[in-house]
């Protein structure tokens, strides 16, 4: 039990029509043939940098972006993000930036929330699905915002491991569909507002006074 499993697993789900694992698979228009483990080794780099540490509290969220964590492998982490991560984690920037090409937005709002909140010592970040989900409208490719059963039980493995391997003081749900998904695979914890749609000054009270 440890980081090298951890990955593996996130590594091993499988992507369907509506679920990108960026961890094992290269987008034909977006990635080299090397991003997935550019990407696999940028998640091992983030954890490796937990291993031994206290760990606040664990900040579980639904799904990462497409522009978040599908293009850089770490949680809630743009790629232009990268060197703040490591400086906050105190490691050096060993980080790849496995999207050659500069990504067409910035971070997430959601994204720019949790940043916010981050502090030393860091908490640890994760997310209920480690893929990116997605759907097509009007022909574009957009995030998917529902959690499908099949896609949080396919990384039930995953988080359980995760949370075996650093047993942080307090889990952490953003939004009650990251809690239900989570308290479905037996996880227990706090609830705060996702900050998605207007969240989030409710999101920010909050963990404040959850981390104060």
């Amino acid at each position: 039990m440890g980081i090298s499993e951890i990955i593996e697993s996130v590594a091993a789900v499988k992507s369907t029509e509506n679920l990108f694992n960026h961890y094992s698979e290269a987008h034909p228009s977006e990635d080299s043939a090397d991003a997935p483990r550019f990407k696999r080794e940028n998640l091992e780099r983030y954890l490796s940098a937990f291993e031994g540490r206290d760990i606040p509290y664990l900040l579980i969220g639904e799904t990462p972006s497409r522009y978040g964590a599908r293009w850089s492998g770490v949680p809630y982490t743009h790629q232009s993000k990268l060197h703040e991560m490591a400086e906050l984690l105190g490691i050096e920037d060993r980080f790849h930036r496995p999207v050659a090409q500069r990504p067409p937005s910035g971070p997430s709002g959601t994204s720019e929330s949790v940043w916010r909140v981050l502090k030393r010592p860091p908490p640890l970040l994760w997310n209920i699905v480690m893929q990116h989900q997605f759907k097509y409208k009007d022909g574009q490719l957009r995030n998917r915002n529902s959690i499908l059963a099949s896609d949080r039980n396919a990384n039930r493995e995953a988080l359980q491991l995760l949370v075996q391997t650093f047993r942080p003081n307090l889990i952490v749900f953003m939004g009650t569909k990251a809690r239900n998904a989570g308290e479905r695979i037996g996880l227990k914890g706090r609830c705060v507002r996702h900050p998605a749609r207007g969240g989030g000054p409710e999101f920010l009270r909050q963990m404040a006074e959850l981390t104060t």
